[in-house]
């Protein structure tokens, strides 16, 4: 599968723009937190690394990506921040 078909519809288009800065020359690596598609079909959250290697003269040759499963640790931040929230709520509601 391509990076578009297992990146998540909702993280494709500002997902989109890193390669493009790479293959202009702007950056040669970049890291970034998205959802993609597990081989069970399911989403899950990742912190991918990616490099691009470029030949001796030059123009690119391909890309390397590393995928570190996050999810476990975004579900907690999630849980985490609607916890805060609720304390927020509870809080105004006393005052």
């Amino acid at each position: 599968m391509t990076f578009q078909q297992i990146t998540h519809p909702d993280d494709l288009a500002a997902n989109l723009q890193l390669p493009q800065r790479m293959l202009a020359g702007e950056t040669e690596r970049y890291k970034v937190e998205k959802r993609v598609r597990h081989k069970n079909g399911e989403y899950i959250w990742v912190r991918a690394r990616t490099s691009l290697q470029r030949r001796a003269d030059g123009e690119p040759e391909h890309l390397i990506s590393v995928f570190e499963d996050i999810s476990v640790g975004r579900h907690e931040h999630e849980r985490l921040q609607a916890h805060i929230a609720g304390l927020e709520v509870r809080l105004a509601q006393r005052a």
